[in-house]
């Protein structure tokens, strides 16, 4: 699903523009699909780090195989993965960040940084996460963590953010648009 989603956002993408993604499977197989096979690959670009997010809030899960067993006891994993996932990113988000491996204000100014050298590039097209969009769209917007959290729940996968810059810096033109997705049940969270 994953690859005809990129594909749809790809064909309504400008073909001209420069195109940058994370370093994260994800999003190089994103690229790839829309058409952008070639794109610069840059890790400021990736999502922030939930296994050690997780790691921090439950000691002992913070890696896959125990993620997984710990959810294969529950009646609802899903359910229970979202509920430990949302708790756990909620500390993070408020903590000073002093046990994680980036804080929550490292993260931001990391993906700051990013939008910031992609500007530099004229049109840019970038493949990357809800969490680095909600993080980027609450900064410009001047949104608390819980609201940037809020919008991070609602972005589906491969709906396209525009953020425009020019003298008055960076602005948001739109948040998380899908018209290229809404036909055959192509809109999906996470």
């Amino acid at each position: 699903m994953g690859a005809r989603q990129a594909a749809r956002a790809g064909a309504v993408l400008p073909r001209d523009a420069y195109a940058i993604s994370g370093t994260l499977r994800r999003h190089r197989d994103s690229a790839a699909a829309a058409g952008f096979a070639g794109a610069e690959a840059d890790p400021a670009w990736n999502e922030f780090d939930y296994l050690d997010i997780i790691a921090v809030a439950h000691p002992g899960l913070g890696n896959m195989p125990a993620l997984r067993a710990h959810l294969a006891h529950e009646p609802a994993p899903m359910q229970a993965f979202q509920a430990l996932y949302e708790e756990a990113v909620a500390r993070w988000m408020e903590a000073d960040g002093n046990s994680y491996r980036e804080s929550r204000r490292d993260f931001v100014t990391r993906v700051e940084g990013a939008l910031e050298r992609a500007s530099g590039k004229g049109d840019a097209v970038v493949f990357t996460s809800g969490g680095v969009i909600s993080a980027l769209v609450a900064g410009l917007l001047d949104l608390t963590p819980a609201a940037a959290r809020r919008i991070d729940r609602v972005l589906v996968n491969a709906g396209i953010t525009t953020i425009t810059t020019g003298r008055r810096g960076p602005q948001l033109l739109a948040l998380n648009a899908q018209t290229h997705l809404q036909e055959d049940g192509f809109v999906t969270f996470r």
